[in-house]
């Protein structure tokens, strides 16, 4: 069971990464920091709550972005910032790091001749 003061604490930490998705979302200028228990947010804004509340969500556990003015955005988190998503597009990383997979399987079957070249 958590205590009082830590509820009060995961709902301000929600509240600033549901700020971050926002300011990111729509392109804001400022920098942007989030990890567990810790965020940062130097710029962006609040969302707007009329006449919906903004439903967005940053799915990864860590992450810094920048956003610049004039719309460019240089940002660790290249997932969905839809509430629904289970689980965040995969990124440069993901897919370099399944590309070296497959190259050193090949290499590997290449070695012991089973694929000719």
């Amino acid at each position: 069971m958590k205590t009082k003061r830590e509820r009060e604490e995961i709902k301000t930490i929600n509240k600033n990464l549901r700020a971050i998705a926002y300011s990111m979302d729509l392109l804001i200028p400022g920098f942007y920091f989030w990890c567990p228990y810790f965020t940062m947010r130097i710029g962006g804004a609040i969302p707007d709550d009329n006449p919906y509340r903004y439903p967005g969500k940053i799915h990864s556990f860590v992450g810094v972005g920048v956003v610049l003015p004039g719309y460019k955005i240089f940002t660790t988190y290249q997932g969905s910032y839809d509430l629904y998503c289970d689980r965040p597009t995969p990124n440069l990383i993901e897919f370099s790091n399944r590309l070296m997979l497959i190259s050193t399987i090949r290499s590997n079957l290449v070695q012991a001749n089973y694929l000719n070249e």
